[in-house]
């Protein structure tokens, strides 16, 4: 018995391109700003004060991981053919970054004061790449639906 992929019309990446270049903008604005002002970003995103003291090294070592999944996400739109693994990799920072919020959520309890803003800003860009790089894994035909 043969497996069947999806076939799907020409152009259907096409959201999900604009999704991974959404995803990659955000990325490199939070990065950048972590890079070029990491004081100012430590005192302005919700609940990051609540993390311990101001470390400016450290910050923009996180603004270059974070410039680093834009450089994926936006070389995964550009180049399909390659999007599976460049959106794999953008996941599996993402989603490593969310899952150690959720982490210090068990241990010290869920900050209701930027709760908002981690879904939207660290457990959404996690999930939506995930689901970028399945759908690119699909479209290429590396894995089967």
């Amino acid at each position: 018995m043969t497996s069947t992929v999806l076939q799907r019309p020409a152009g259907s990446g096409l959201l999900d391109r604009s999704v991974a270049l959404a995803l990659a903008l955000a990325a490199a604005a939070n990065g950048g700003f972590m890079l070029a002002d990491p004081l100012n970003w430590y005192r302005i995103v919700p609940g990051v004060v609540d993390t311990g003291p101001a470390n400016a090294h450290f910050i923009r070592d996180i603004g270059i991981a974070f410039c680093v999944v834009a450089a994926a996400l936006t070389w995964g739109a550009l180049r399909p053919a390659a999007a599976a693994g460049l959106y794999c990799m953008a996941a599996l920072f993402l989603g490593l970054h969310a899952g150690l919020h959720f982490v210090e959520y068990l241990h010290h309890g869920v900050p209701m004061h930027s709760l908002a803003s981690d879904l939207a800003g660290i457990a959404l860009p996690a999930v939506l790449s995930l689901l970028l790089a399945v759908r690119a894994a699909i479209r290429s035909k590396e894995i089967s639906p």
